[in-house]
């Protein structure tokens, strides 16, 4: 998909057009980049508890907030899906909460919309 193919659609809608980050082969900060002036809203795909902190170190938040103020950007979060919130074990609850804390402060200085968590009770 390029650009022109994307369209613009920042601001045309009276809701949020939100749109993953993982659009194209690339890294988040590529799509993001790519991304920005097309919609109003990223959502930051974070499936795995390991990627926030290997994808979010304090260059890119830094430079994702300032994609964010430069073109009226906002940002949504995807907690991972590698650990159960609703897990019937007490210490894989204990560890979905360590995680989804972590991501939460990683992401604190971009202000995100909201967050999405898969709060599923398959155990």
């Amino acid at each position: 998909m390029t650009e022109t193919a994307l369209g613009q659609w920042k601001g045309r809608f009276p809701f949020t057009l939100e749109c993953p980050s993982w659009v194209w082969p690339g890294d988040l900060l590529f799509n993001v980049r790519r991304l920005a002036s097309h919609v109003d809203s990223i959502e930051l795909i974070l499936f795995e508890s390991g990627a926030a902190d290997n994808l979010l170190g304090p260059a890119v938040i830094a430079e994702l907030a300032a994609i964010g103020r430069g073109e009226q950007l906002g940002y949504s979060v995807h907690l991972p899906l590698d650990v159960h919130i609703g897990a019937a074990d007490p210490a894989a609850r204990a560890a979905a909460i360590r995680s989804f804390t972590r991501v939460v402060e990683l992401t604190r200085p971009l202000v995100p919309r909201q967050f999405y968590v898969h709060a599923d009770g398959r155990d």
